[in-house]
């Protein structure tokens, strides 16, 4: 005895069977896709090839699942209305209105179980408390509705601790980022100068524009070989130039400082020189005389300028 078959089941999109078989007596398995389903509302059914080679049932395509009717949001704009398998439907709030999370506009999409991804929805004057304040810094404004950054900017002489002058708060969920008090601007101040090996300040204002005189005990030097050095805080709280170390003086490389002399006495110390070499001429050539004369020449030039 020969097999018989039923004919070959037609392809039916969005849908999957178990077995391509057509045997006598086979029953075939068809599964909807997610999202889609049988007329009935069911999501599978079961073929069976029949004494007659006839197929139980006839099965042509599975339906798209629809969500019902989007739902009325007061205050906003709604984009979109359709209501078949992954439609999205956004809803924007009206002027200062806003979504409970605070955001002006929402999308919900229909899914697979026929629902929509959201249901409850509104749009509100929903407000953050009263704008924080930040310490030594002003708010560029009083506005506390959600979303709304407020930017800070610190008064002159303060800074926020990363070196910038501003900071900014968000209004999120109905609270702000930031704290009242514990994250504000902090005063501009240089690095207070350590007193240590020797060093002596004459100041201990460490505040822009500040003027420190620094020097060494009597036993030191400053490492820049001056006997004091001014260095002067600068608006970004850097002092103006490296500050040095004082170092024992026997430890130090003696400096030669040259001496002043006056004009006078460089002009007798150039006679003096000049009739010097003269008489040395003489006396060489053997002008025992005209050196005596000479001696006496020199001698008092010499005094003249003593």
């Amino acid at each position: 005895m020969t097999d018989t078959y039923c004919d070959k089941l037609a392809d039916i999109k969005e849908a999957e069977l178990n077995t391509t078989s057509t045997v006598y007596g086979t029953a075939v398995e068809i599964s909807c896709n997610p999202g889609y389903y049988l007329e009935g509302g069911s999501s599978s059914v079961v073929l069976v090839c029949q004494d007659d080679l006839q197929w139980s049932r006839n099965i042509s395509h599975c339906l798209a699942v629809e969500c019902r009717s989007p739902p009325s949001v007061v205050h906003s704009t709604q984009r979109g209305s359709s209501v078949t398998l992954f439609s999205n439907v956004t809803y924007e709030c009206d002027g200062d209105y806003r979504h409970e999370d605070g955001y002006t506009s929402k999308t919900i999409t229909c899914q697979t179980d026929g629902e929509w991804s959201q249901v409850s929805m509104s749009c509100g004057h929903s407000r953050c408390p009263p704008v924080p304040e930040v310490l030594n810094a002003n708010p560029d404004t009083r506005l506390s509705l959600l979303q709304t950054t407020v930017n800070y900017t610190c008064y002159d002489g303060f800074i926020v601790p990363d070196e910038s002058q501003h900071k900014t708060a968000r209004c999120n969920g109905r609270i702000w980022n930031v704290e009242s008090s514990d994250d504000g601007c902090n005063a501009i101040v240089c690095l207070d100068i350590i007193q240590v090996d020797g060093k002596i300040v004459d100041s201990l204002n460490v505040h822009p524009g500040a003027e420190v005189n620094i020097s060494c005990h009597e036993s030191a030097i400053l490492s820049t070989k001056r006997s004091h050095m001014i260095v002067r805080c600068l608006e970004n709280g850097k002092w103006n130039q490296g500050i040095p170390d004082c170092i024992e003086k026997s430890r130090s490389k003696p400096v030669i400082e040259p001496v002043e002399a006056r004009g006078s006495d460089l002009i007798g110390i150039v006679a003096g020189l000049s009739i010097g070499l003269l008489c040395l001429f003489i006396i060489v050539i053997d002008a025992s005389a005209i050196a005596g004369d000479c001696k006496k020449l020199q001698n008092n030039i010499c005094g003249m300028h003593n």
